[in-house]
């Protein structure tokens, strides 16, 4: 029960689960400032501090979800942690998340850049692109990209590279969706041995897989780099591969990249960016970190820059001005470009040279980003009707949540949105916010929220209507369940009972259930943490065949707010002789006091019921 995987269709159906086994949680990487900057918890004295986390890598056993058989498609993969809410939190709001993916078709060619010779040629010293070895192949004679780690090649593609200048360079898979293997060789023949390799790296760090090498690359010298899968107990692995040279090399206003053209599109690496001392604030709040690039207008009128195709949340802003202090804004935009990516339009001057900042904003990015962001150009005379790019998605929350819809759309500017819901135009109101932007946020849902929203996109030149999706909002489950503990045989122990609750339950009544030959003398007592004069009734009269009867009451007129409460303990005596890992069940029945959760007006409250297990374990003795 530490956590559960769905995977679900775009339109909420569940298709497949599975679940993670916890081994322990501690603190492993302090991904916060603010956190203590020493490590507390450990395996033996397990727990999380703020500011922690506890780092699942991709390759640990028993946290995965099955997709055989799956056809490919579009699919959400949630993540809910702690499900049975048995880990006292202050909010447990926040233990889920999703996102969403594609499950593509089995590739059944090998890429273009499978083979040596047939190396994709790069160009410039700024580079980020794009790559699969799903079913990429190992040439023969093709030597080991990983030698120290005695890794094969095995899955590889090839990339080809000439500086125009000598300069120390950086290459790296960082954003690459798999375990990398990265080597870069001189020379046009592939030598079996890899004679002729410059320099390989496997792993960034133990939590971080991707690669990254650096060496001084001398102009005019041709390099072949080849990208391969580290070698596990089932092959190299494969997938999309993201590979940069230089990757956030123009992070500093002084480096930043060149844009030519009057269209075009180009691909950067975000990930290592930062802000630089006098930089501005791109957007409407503080960013994490800027690229920075140079566009010379071609021609005067009007252009539209954008970022819509990044996986990141984007800020964009447009400066005049050719050094930090002398910038000045000509526009700056946040989310107009739908899906947390930005979109702005001016009237160009030509011959002016233009600074343009992609920053990504604070506290948005998804742990499954690739950290790439893709920033397009036009000309706006290009008369376009409204076309939905990326549509908005299905949403499966529950109850008192705030749930954002957001649509992509491509056309000529302005762009004027509208979202329905049931087929009527939504107003603006409270808990309603962006009815007419491509963001739709609805605060604090309630059972009347739900059903099918959709969007219209209009401009002069006609409208495109997006597909209807549906808001499915459920009631939080209200859980009683028994908490887990490791004991230890002929103990007395308190076995924990304790309810996730929805600010309504009154009075709550169940029966226990156990192994009579294993655990025995049940004694019941109400916790303290209880309101003053909660009452509590017993019923041991089935004692001797295994179950115990418990009612709680509260005070007159008086309910359990929502959260976590412990409501009973039973202190009873494990048997001698259990066998070290053997789990001793105790369930909910209805004999001898019937199952039944009531409000302050007696009414029935729908509840789930959770069993727990003593699991023994022999104490270990000091010699």
């Amino acid at each position: 029960a530490l956590a559960v995987y769905r995977v679900l269709t775009v339109s909420n159906t569940l298709v497949r689960s599975g679940n993670k086994f916890g081994f322990c949680v501690e603190d492993v990487d302090r991904y916060s400032n603010t956190g203590n900057p020493m490590k507390r918890y450990t395996c033996d004295d397990q727990g999380l501090q703020a500011g922690w986390s506890d780092v699942y890598s991709s390759d640990l056993p028993c946290q995965y979800v099955d997709v055989t058989g799956l056809p490919p498609g579009e699919y959400l993969l949630e993540i809910e942690l702690d499900p049975l809410q048995q880990i006292p939190e202050s909010d447990e709001s926040n233990n889920s998340c999703r996102v969403p993916f594609v499950l593509s078709a089995p590739c059944t060619a090998k890429p273009s850049n499978d083979d040596f010779l047939s190396a994709q040629v790069l160009a410039g010293n700024l580079i980020t692109v794009l790559g699969d070895t799903s079913c990429a192949t190992r040439q023969a004679g093709e030597p080991s990209h990983a030698p120290l780690n005695a890794s094969p090649a095995s899955r590889s593609i090839w990339f080809k590279w000439t500086p125009s200048e000598s300069a120390e360079v950086v290459m790296s898979t960082e954003g690459s969706g798999f375990d990398t293997v990265l080597a870069v060789y001189a020379g046009s023949t592939l030598g079996a041995a890899g004679n002729n390799r410059i320099d390989f790296h496997d792993d960034i760090s133990v939590y971080q897989r991707q690669s990254r090498l650096r060496f001084d690359a001398v102009a005019g010298t041709q390099y072949m780099i080849a990208v391969d899968g580290a070698e596990l107990s089932d092959g190299a692995q494969g997938g999309l591969v993201v590979f940069s040279i230089n990757p956030s090399g123009n992070d500093e206003f002084s480096t930043r990249a060149e844009l030519t053209g009057q269209q075009a599109s180009v691909l950067g690496y975000i990930g290592n960016a930062t802000h630089e001392p006098g930089e501005p604030q791109h957007g409407p709040t503080p960013g994490e970190g800027s690229l920075w690039y140079e566009w010379t207008a071609p021609a005067s009128g009007p252009v539209v820059f954008h970022t819509i195709g990044s996986d990141v949340d984007t800020f964009l802003s447009i400066y005049s001005g050719s050094d930090l202090p002398s910038l000045a804004m000509v526009v700056r935009d946040d989310d107009s470009g739908g899906y947390g990516t930005s979109r702005v339009e001016w009237s160009a001057v030509q011959g002016q040279r233009y600074q343009i900042a992609v920053d990504r904003k604070s506290g948005t990015l998804s742990p499954s980003a690739k950290l790439v962001i893709r920033l397009s150009w036009e000309a706006a005379t290009i008369q376009q009707a409204p076309s939905i790019s990326k549509p908005p998605s299905s949403i499966t929350t529950v109850i008192g949540s705030n749930v954002l819809f957001t649509v992509s759309a491509t056309g000529t500017l302005p762009l004027t949105y509208q979202w329905s819901f049931g087929g009527a135009p939504l107003l603006e109101g409270q808990g309603v916010q962006g009815v007419q932007s491509p963001n739709l946020v609805l605060s604090d849902i309630d059972e009347l929220d739900r059903g099918l929203y959709q969007v219209e996109v209009s401009n002069s030149l006609g409208r495109a209507l997006s597909p209807a999706v549906n808001l499915v909002a459920a009631s939080a489950t209200r859980v009683i369940f028994v908490e887990p503990m490791i004991v230890s045989p002929g103990d007395v122990v308190p076995v924990q009972v304790s309810i996730a609750s929805q600010s309504a339950e009154h009075s709550v009544a169940f029966s226990l259930s156990f192994d009579p030959g294993r655990i025995s003398d049940p004694q019941i007592s109400l916790d303290p943490g209880l309101p003053a004069t909660t009452a509590l009734q017993v019923d041991p009269s089935l004692a001797q065949a295994g179950f115990v009867g418990v009612r709680v009451l509260l005070p007159p007129g008086l309910a359990l707010a929502t959260g976590k409460h412990r409501l009973v303990t039973m202190h009873c005596r494990v048997a001698n002789g259990i066998p070290d890992e053997e789990r001793l069940r105790i369930c909910f029945e209805d004999s001898p006091v019937r199952r039944e959760v009531l409000g302050t007006l007696a009414q029935a409250l729908s509840t789930s019921y959770g069993c727990g297990s003593l699991i023994a374990a022999t104490r270990d003795i000091l010699s």
